[in-house]
């Protein structure tokens, strides 16, 4: 039974890029995820926010928030903001240049890049479990994924923000790579984020869904989930309909805890996201997300 390679993740040399629309009301989001960074016990850690506003007071209360790293061992942070931009979802775009030109460049010392939306609260242990799963699911072509979560208030428990209805397990693609889970392939693999390795990321880069021109071609999704979509649709194996895949424990049919990723607004759960006006989405709990037949 594998465990998860905290001894290796512990290594790790991470650039985050978080993309945040200027918006003081939700400075209680990016403060959850930015501390939830800053206890990562790894080697090195740098945060860098983008943004879209240029008032000095707006920046120096983002670098206020930012200076929890201030001190940390190996943990740093900077702040880009972009005016102009013809459509302001464009901001969650502006981070691509991160990747060519620090995580993959000449000088580089980083292992691993990660993009969040700016109410994605990323735990280590997320991240111990993409680098423990990451390379025995590479000679499949797969790559660990996650399920983005909520607590609903009105059921008492925590549900699934993007599928509308169960998943039948005897129907989804899936393959075996330790004795204890097994690795499905979602119906929707949309989860708000993205990790990539050095690997993944020259496959990234090189692909038509790097810009957002060619991930339009890729498939129909909004412009700020696109951003998101990585590698999700490139270079699919036979048989799955994405290259994301998730864990599910046999004996228990649950995903385990280090696959969830929290959705801070719980907007899906309580029914305030107007993306979602006629849908489940947010309804199905995490402890019945799989159909039983």
């Amino acid at each position: 039974m594998k465990s998860l390679d905290f001894e290796t993740a512990r290594l790790g040399r991470i650039l985050v890029a978080i993309a945040f629309h200027y918006d003081s009301s939700r400075f209680t989001y990016l403060s959850t995820v930015l501390t939830s960074l800053a206890e990562f016990p790894v080697e090195k850690l740098h945060v860098t926010i983008t943004t879209n506003t240029d008032n000095q007071e707006h920046l120096l209360k983002l670098s206020s928030l930012c200076n929890l790293f201030s001190g940390l061992n190996g943990k740093s942070f900077s702040i880009i903001y972009y005016q102009n931009l013809s459509d302001p979802l464009l901001l969650t775009w502006c981070h691509k240049h991160l990747i060519t030109d620090q995580f993959l460049g000449g000088n580089s010392q980083y292992s691993h890049f990660i993009y969040l939306e700016d109410d994605m609260k990323f735990s280590f242990g997320n991240y111990a479990y993409f680098v423990t799963y990451r390379k025995m699911l590479s000679e499949q072509r797969v790559i660990p994924s996650f399920l983005r979560v909520e607590f609903s208030n009105s059921v008492g428990k925590y549900v699934n923000t993007d599928h509308e209805n169960r998943i039948e397990l005897s129907k989804a693609p899936k393959l075996q790579v330790d004795e204890r889970y097994t690795f499905i392939n979602p119906p929707n693999p949309y989860c708000a984020f993205y990790i990539l390795d050095i690997e993944l990321a020259n496959e990234y880069v090189k692909s038509p869904s790097f810009t957002l021109n060619g991930a339009k071609s890729v498939v129909g999704w909004r412009v700020r989930e696109l951003s998101a979509m990585a590698l999700t649709f490139e270079n699919i194996p036979h048989g799955f309909s994405s290259r994301y895949v998730i864990p599910v424990a046999k004996q228990l049919r649950t995903t385990p805890l280090f696959s969830w990723v929290f959705h801070l607004p719980n907007n899906y759960a309580d029914g305030n996201n107007p993306f979602t006006k006629g849908h489940n989405y947010g309804t199905i709990g995490m402890d019945d997300i799989f159909s039983k037949a």
